[in-house]
């Protein structure tokens, strides 16, 4: 299990160095039985958030469950995790069979001075289906990336648009703002939002994903490197990558804008270059 250090907030080029600095290969890890990722940081709202992702397979199967750990309660749009990027490879390669099956969390409209109120779903438990195949249809969307930019994963998982990195983002197939991202009640057992996330129709703690189109006759291997992506631009990302690189970096949402802006023009003294990034399979 990795429990990478905690997120660090920086601004400007101090923060664009740390992201420079980051290892440029990452070591696939040998999926057997399950992987469990922890992150932690603070939001762009100023408050401290965690986070987990855990892997499993089955046969051709490969299921994510992506849950917020976090014990403030969220009450800020900065604070919901609505994106998480990830690379999946088999023998060295990233399955182009790979297929969104399933996705599933529980619901609850979020009220100010209010109790959170759970909205069921059409699934078992009152679970809602938190699938996106068409524009605008369902929530959480399924892509794959260009792992040569940033974030440096080729696949991706959101139900916001992320348009600071583009083209590595979720647009159009996508809800609107805030809703269907993961909350957490932290310590309590409702949350009091402010700005945009009154009213908003929110994710509890958990959302589970499945994908098929694995060859059940080779290794599954999960790339060393995480990205959890808060708000909705995103307005924060958490890089996670294990032991001994251990690290959790906040980037603003601005500064993803400009990073991507400089590994997609010609590389100059003190910017990342293209190789800086895990090279595409």
């Amino acid at each position: 299990m990795f429990r990478p250090t905690p997120g660090l907030r920086s601004a400007g080029l101090a923060a664009l160095a740390a992201l420079c600095t980051l290892p440029v290969n990452a070591t696939p890890l040998t999926l057997s039985g399950s992987l469990t990722v922890q992150a932690s940081g603070t939001s762009a709202a100023g408050n401290p958030v965690s986070f987990m992702a855990t892997f499993t397979t089955s046969g051709s199967t490969l299921a994510l469950t992506l849950v917020n750990t976090s014990l403030v309660p969220t009450t800020a749009s900065a604070d919901v995790l609505g994106s998480f990027y990830f690379d999946v490879l088999q023998d060295g390669v990233r399955p182009t069979t790979l297929t969104y099956a399933a996705a599933a969390g529980q619901v609850y409209e979020v009220r100010r001075n209010a109790p959170d109120s759970f909205v069921p779903g059409s699934l078992p438990g009152g679970d809602t289906d938190l699938r996106a195949l068409a524009n605008d249809a369902g929530t959480w969307q399924f892509r794959t990336m260009d792992p040569g930019l940033p974030p440096g994963l080729g696949f991706g998982i959101g139900t916001v648009g992320n348009s600071t990195l583009s083209p590595n983002n979720f647009n159009p197939k996508i809800v609107d703002q805030a809703d269907y991202t993961i909350y957490s009640t932290g310590t309590q057992s409702d949350i009091d939002p402010v700005g945009n996330l009154a009213g908003r129709l929110l994710v509890r703690g958990t959302a589970s994903f499945r994908f098929t189109g694995l060859d059940p006759s080779r290794p599954v291997e999960i790339v060393d490197r995480f990205v959890f992506g808060l708000g909705t631009s995103p307005d924060s990302i958490i890089l996670a990558v294990p032991e001994p690189t251990a690290a959790a970096f906040i980037v603003s949402g601005l500064l993803a804008a400009l990073v991507t802006r400089l590994i997609r023009r010609r590389p100059s003294a003190g910017a990342c270059s293209r190789s800086d990034a895990p090279p595409a399979s």
